[in-house]
């Protein structure tokens, strides 16, 4: 059954945005709409006749439910003919060599193929590009990336959409930037190699760590004043006062000593001897992530398939989470494999969440699990849990704030969000736990700063 669509306040500044400038971003929380506006501004450009042929791309759930669920929900939307491109790559093929007046939609993983070998030495057929969650493609060494980079221009318009634009620094802007406008902003070549006024050299430096770059002291306002004109930013608190609070919570359990021992060996030594076998850490990388494991209780041996339980602390501090729940539904969010058998071994009644089942989804919206463990990357884009709870656990984090913004959204539900949502983030103290804390809360603080420079920019009100 098809719904009239009433704009929100903040929609037709973002419509006339995608509408007017032909390479454009819009970067908007979730839950404001980008793509009913996205959509729109299809609709638009087809009844001027200046769109023919539109290619959108994102990732498969989203392409495959979200844009067909809401191109048959709005009214106006209705007659605006789309098809998927999917199947075998013959079954593509012959799609994409006929004829057609509408929309496309083609998953982040057939991209590749389709630019760089279905249409090899042949003209691209689509005028218009929307690039759905367009962080994507920021990693410039990326094959995908290079398949679009030098075939963007033969797009005579381009829409950008992204809720986490620099989910993990600033780094994330030249990607998406360079394949609206070929490095005018920011510069036509990324790494240092041979080129001093390449982005990374003008404004970054290498961390103390020897891992990743930290911005300059003047990149920021220089960065955000360069992509103002090609970037429209929106988040919901600027437009809704009364929007239920998202209270997040930080647990913390205590290693036992003699852990906390092996703790400090690990990371002095980068190897441990345990009862069933040895863990080395050949390098940073991989410290890391032992350490993350023995932070959460259990590590993989050497060999990468079994582990080994060293302790229960942070089983133990999601118990008090789950008993002050007092029954009510709980999300559990978990790192790693050994960390869901734990779980699963300690609540047997929990439901699991793997592959995105549609089957555990409809009956956690409909209130019949009580427990729910999922992985972060699970809960991505398109999957609508808030009808079930709104609690969540964080069994550990992981480095990614987009990942961990997105799955907060699962239940926080952008405007939808009805009451409250709790989010428990359950660590362990003296451990990398700490540090994942404030590097997650570090870039949190550079994705927000970079939002409210451009809202400042674009005349919207600051956020208190």
């Amino acid at each position: 059954m098809t719904e009239t669509w009433h704009p929100k306040p903040w929609h037709p500044e973002a419509l006339a945005a995608a509408i007017d400038n032909p390479k454009m971003a819009l970067w908007m929380k979730m839950g404001l709409g980008k793509t009913v506006i996205a959509a729109t501004a299809v609709r638009e450009l087809m009844d001027r006749a200046q769109v023919n042929r539109t290619l959108i791309v994102g990732p498969v759930r989203v392409i495959e439910s979200v844009w067909p669920a809401e191109m048959r929900k709005w009214e106006h939307l209705t007659d605006l003919p789309f098809r998927l491109v999917r199947g075998s790559m013959k079954h593509r093929g012959a799609v994409l060599d006929t004829p057609w007046h509408g929309v496309e939609l083609l998953s982040y993983e057939t991209l590749t193929w389709a630019i760089r070998d279905h249409f090899r030495r042949r003209p691209l057929p689509w005028q218009m590009l929307i690039l759905d969650e367009a962080d994507k493609l920021k990693r410039p060494g990326s094959q995908r990336f290079r398949a679009m980079r030098h075939r963007c221009a033969e797009f005579t318009r381009v829409l950008e959409l992204a809720g986490s634009p620099v989910a993990s620094g600033l780094v994330d802007l030249w990607g998406p930037i360079f394949l609206m406008d070929q490095g005018e902003r920011l510069g036509r070549v990324y790494s240092y190699r041979g080129a001093g006024g390449s982005f990374l050299a003008r404004w970054f430096r290498t961390k103390d760590s020897g891992w990743g770059y930290e911005p300059l002291p003047h990149a920021e306002k220089e960065i955000r004043s360069r992509v103002s004109d090609v970037a429209l930013s929106m988040r919901i608190e600027d437009y809704v006062d009364d929007l239920p609070p998202l209270v997040e919570t930080d647990v913390w359990g205590d290693l036992p000593g003699k852990v906390a021992d092996k703790y400090a060996i690990l990371e002095k030594e980068m190897y441990l001897q345990l009862e069933r076998g040895e863990v080395e850490a050949a390098n940073g990388g991989v410290l890391t992530s032992k350490t993350r494991q023995l932070a959460n209780g259990a590590m993989y041996l050497d060999g990468g398939k079994e582990w080994e339980e060293v302790h229960t602390a942070k089983l133990d501090a999601l118990a008090e989470v789950v008993s002050e729940q007092a029954g009510a539904p709980l999300i559990v969010c978990y790192q790693f494999r050994s960390d869901l058998a734990r779980l699963k071994k300690r609540y047997p009644r929990a439901a699991t969440l793997e592959h995105d089942s549609p089957r555990i989804i409809d009956e956690w919206n409909r209130g019949e699990h009580e427990l729910l463990l999922i992985h972060p990357a699970s809960a991505g884009h398109g999957i609508n849990l808030q009808d079930g709870g709104d609690s969540m656990a964080f069994f550990g984090l992981g480095y990614s704030f987009g990942q961990y913004e997105q799955a907060c959204a699962r239940i926080a539900g952008g405007l939808r969000r009805k009451r409250p949502t709790f989010i428990y983030r359950v660590l362990t103290r003296g451990t990398i736990d700490e540090t994942v804390l404030y590097v997650l809360r570090s870039r949190c603080t550079v994705q927000e700063a970079l939002f409210e420079r451009m809202r400042r920019r674009q005349n919207l009100p600051a956020v208190a």
